[in-house]
């Protein structure tokens, strides 16, 4: 992979392979607990921003003709 691209974000540089793979198991483990944390909340979201299904047996068929 090439990862050559500024970050816009301040992460270290100059990591070890070691440190660099307890880092963004760091974040993970983050990311993991938070979604645990606010599931409820931001299932919840999703729904309240979802358009309703414009047939409710066919839920899957959608409003958008885009595609």
């Amino acid at each position: 992979m090439n990862h050559n691209r500024k970050s816009t974000f301040a992460f270290p540089s100059g990591l070890s392979d070691r440190d660099a793979a307890a880092f963004c198991d760091f974040l993970f483990q983050l990311a993991a607990d938070a979604d645990a944390r606010y599931l409820g909340q931001i299932l919840r979201y999703q729904r309240s921003i979802r358009p309703p299904p414009q047939d409710p047996s066919q839920p899957w068929r959608a409003n958008n003709k885009d595609f």
